[in-house]
């Protein structure tokens, strides 16, 4: 199949874009990549893109480019191969696509190697959701959801910043946070497979819009370092191993509102009775058994 002229649908939509060339440029990537325009109107273009299935056969699916403040979005023109809204699948309630998020790396389109990214991107969504939903399972990058995703990077700084095994583990699921309550008060535990890596006490405050604000304050920071380096042998307490001890602060606490954002998340869907379309095994919201 052909794509449409560039040049003869350009115009009205220009119109209605703070950069027209972004339309121009989405569409040259488009065509390079083989990803044909079938329709288009004012401010929405339609695709067919071809994907690649690991049996090597090919799935077509119809894909509707929109502008949503000032960024390119992108779904399935009628939900018919993916549903039609599935938050563990990363799409949103409109049907749109959640591609990453904005601190990961720039998601708009300015010129064509940034649109070239964003088809990039379209394609490497578009196998992984129709991958899930034949097993069930995201096989691909991923980001935690909602406002989760920034503190989840937070805490993969840190974890870099630590050194070591810290990052693989905290990536591999190895590391978790555990909130405990007793008669003199809260603290979080950093816990591996090998026991604790760190605690805090945590005195809770609220800002006043209303913001939960950590008041953490490390337990045991005259003991060895966690970090590969950590020796009190060699003066490498927690206080004293260049700045972990700021970054176990860090990666505790940003593990921590993680946490809060995810379950805020899923209690949108839950408070909205969000049907579940059950394609994803570990859904929270999944029904079916």
């Amino acid at each position: 199949m052909n794509s449409a002229p560039i040049q003869k649908v350009f115009a009205p939509i220009a119109s209605k874009m703070t950069k027209p060339a972004a339309w121009q440029d989405l569409f040259a990537a488009a065509t390079a990549r083989n990803i044909y325009r079938i329709a288009h109107a004012s401010i929405t273009a339609h695709f067919q893109l071809d994907v690649a299935r690991p049996s090597g056969r090919s799935q077509t699916i119809a894909l509707e480019v929109i502008i949503e403040d000032s960024l390119f979005r992108v779904r399935e023109a009628t939900p018919t191969l993916l549903p039609a809204s599935c938050p563990q699948m990363h799409i949103e309630e409109n049907g749109l696509w959640c591609l990453g998020w904005e601190g990961d790396g720039d998601l708009s389109v300015t010129d064509r190697p940034s649109a070239d990214l964003w088809w990039g991107k379209v394609e490497q969504f578009a196998k992984c959701a129709l991958r899930a939903k034949r097993t069930g399972v995201w096989h691909g990058p991923q980001r935690a959801h909602g406002g989760a995703a920034a503190y989840e990077a937070l805490a993969e700084r840190a974890a870099l910043a630590m050194g070591g095994d810290c990052l693989r583990d905290l990536a591999e699921g190895r590391l978790r946070l555990r909130e405990h309550s007793g008669k003199h008060g809260k603290t979080l535990k950093l816990v591996n497979t090998s026991g604790v890596v760190a605690s805090a006490w945590l005195h809770d405050t609220k800002t006043v819009d209303g913001r939960i604000q950590d008041g953490l304050r490390l337990i045991g920071r005259r003991r060895a370092c966690p970090c590969p380096n950590g020796s009190l042998h060699r003066h490498r307490s927690l206080m004293h191993c260049d700045n972990h001890s700021e970054m176990f602060d860090q990666l505790l606490s940003a593990l921590r509102h993680q946490h809060i954002e995810e379950t805020k998340f899923w209690d949108h869907y839950r408070n909205k009775q969000h049907i579940c379309c059950n394609a994803m095994k570990q859904c929270p919201l999944r029904t079916v058994k």
